[in-house]
Parts: C-alpha cells; sequence; structure tokens
C-alpha cells in the first residue's frame, strides 16, 4: 500500500490533476462562494496558490489527496470529483502547511 501512495504522489499526471482541484477550490476561496472556508489565512493561502507562490509542493497536495483511502486504493479509477472533494476536505490542511 505505501509502495502504491508513494509512486502515485510522484506521478506528475496526478499531481497535475490534485492541484488543478486545489486552484479550482482556491477560486472559490477567494470569491467566498458558500461552503468553503473564507477565513483570512484560507484567503491568504488561496491567494498565494493561484499566485503560485506557496511553499506546498505539488507532491505535498497529492499526498493529502491520498489520505483518502478509496482514491489510495485505486489511483487510476479515480475520478476529478472525488479529488476535488478530497481537496476541499483537506483544504484546511493545506493552508496550514501552505
Amino acid at each position: 500500500m505505501f509502495s502504491d501512495i508513494y509512486t502515485a504522489a510522484n506521478d506528475a499526471t496526478f499531481q497535475g490533476r490534485c492541484l488543478a482541484a486545489a486552484w479550482q477550490t482556491a477560486q472559490h476561496v477567494v470569491v467566498g462562494d458558500e461552503g468553503y472556508d473564507v477565513s483570512a489565512p484560507s484567503k491568504d493561502f488561496a491567494y498565494s496558490l493561484l499566485r503560485d507562490q506557496t511553499r506546498i509542493t505539488a507532491k505535498q497536495v497529492a499526498m493529502q489527496v491520498l489520505r483518502n483511502a478509496t482514491i489510495a486504493s485505486n489511483v487510476a479509477a479515480s475520478t476529478d470529483n472525488d479529488i476535488d472533494w478530497q481537496v476541499k476536505s483537506v483544504w484546511l490542511d493545506l493552508v496550514s502547511i501552505g
């Protein structure tokens, strides 16, 4: 299992999918969409992410997405909606890693 997670976290395509979901969430945060954390730290992180000025890497975003056991067990079958949901679920953790 750990080797599968490591492999997925290092896959550039999967990293890109995870980062794209994070950018989408960041856009929702910036405009203050309902259901998204719009606290000052969250907005600051969202702006930094959209400007590509964060300390967090695409691999770290992917690792946070892979905390979801369903995604981690079959990355190839995970949909963009699955990844998007997981990014929303771990958004505050991404903010704190930032």
